[in-house]
């Protein structure tokens, strides 16, 4: 936007639109774009701002969740807001149209949430009564916060997914591993690293253990995927119906990744690949209700 500023104030001084605009990133390179492909969305934002700025009374703002939150400056600021007011916006697993429904029947706390015991119009009866469990649960633990979190297990119904999460699982096999990556998405301005691989699973004696592979740079990450995959496919040999259950699709998609980058590339060319032993958790999540500690 500040581009698009500044190439609105060369063409006042001057009389011509700017073809280009050049960023100089914190990485060393320049990147080029062109003017025209972003300025239908700047005019969209001034006229937004005029028309906001042209209102006799400025209706009051609200922070509401996005994707940007985890980076945004402001976040202590809309968190502060939203603990003071007890927002729905904590309750697990609730989906943006959802509060908003529910907000609108003038329930707008998560306490009032885990007391509703009347219908809204725009949610299911069985999404409702979820929620309004998994509210309960939340103010049960924060009444109790030296006591562990309470959890309860969701009784199946005729959805055929939530209720069901055991029912989807594979059997257990003394090979399955459960695997996690942790990362700095902004280790360099060129790179991610991902500085640990935890594992947990059965040893040589049956007993479960805890593995930390650590690296501190690329090429020791290079090295610790390259060994993480000779580890699955050696463990696949062992257990052939062994699965690693990981939480969503960073783990396998980020290893698949990084298996395909040219310092890696070469020394994966005879290593046997683990194949399709990949289960994600997700599953589980639907068969419990909890109240992680981050929303109770």
């Amino acid at each position: 936007m500040q581009l698009c500023f500044y190439a609105d104030a060369l063409e006042a001084l001057t009389g011509r639109v700017p073809s280009e605009m050049h960023l100089w990133l914190g990485s060393g390179v320049s990147e080029s774009l062109r003017v025209e492909e972003f300025r239908p969305y700047w005019r969209r934002l001034r006229r937004q701002l005029a028309t906001l700025l042209d209102q006799d009374d400025i209706t009051e703002t609200r922070p509401e969740p996005c994707t940007h939150c985890d980076y945004c400056e402001f976040n202590p600021l809309c968190d502060a807001q939203w603990r003071n007011e007890d927002s729905l916006v904590y309750v697990a697993n609730i989906r943006t149209p959802e509060r908003h429904a529910l907000e609108r029947e003038g329930v707008r706390t998560v306490v009032e949430l885990s007391t509703r015991a009347g219908s809204v119009p725009e949610l299911h009866d069985e999404n409702l009564e979820r929620l309004v469990r998994q509210a309960a649960l939340q103010v049960t633990s924060r009444e109790h916060p030296e006591e562990a979190p309470v959890y309860e297990l969701v009784v199946p119904s005729e959805d055929p997914v939530f209720g069901h999460g055991f029912e989807l699982l594979p059997a257990p096999d003394n090979g399955d591993v459960f695997f996690d990556f942790e990362g700095h998405p902004f280790w360099s301005a060129q790179n991610d690293l991902f500085f640990l691989s935890g594992l947990r699973y059965r040893d040589d004696v049956g007993e479960w253990c805890y593995d930390a592979r650590w690296a501190h740079d690329l090429d020791a990450q290079a090295l610790m995927v390259k060994e993480l995959v000779e580890f699955f496919a050696e463990r696949r040999t062992t257990f052939p119906n062994m699965h690693v259950y990981h939480y969503n699709h960073t783990e396998r998609s980020s290893l698949e990744r990084l298996t395909r980058e040219p310092r890696l590339r070469a020394s994966l060319v005879r290593s046997p690949r683990p194949g399709s032993s990949w289960t994600s958790t997700w599953l589980p999540k639907t068969r419990f209700r909890w109240a992680p500690s981050h929303t109770a």
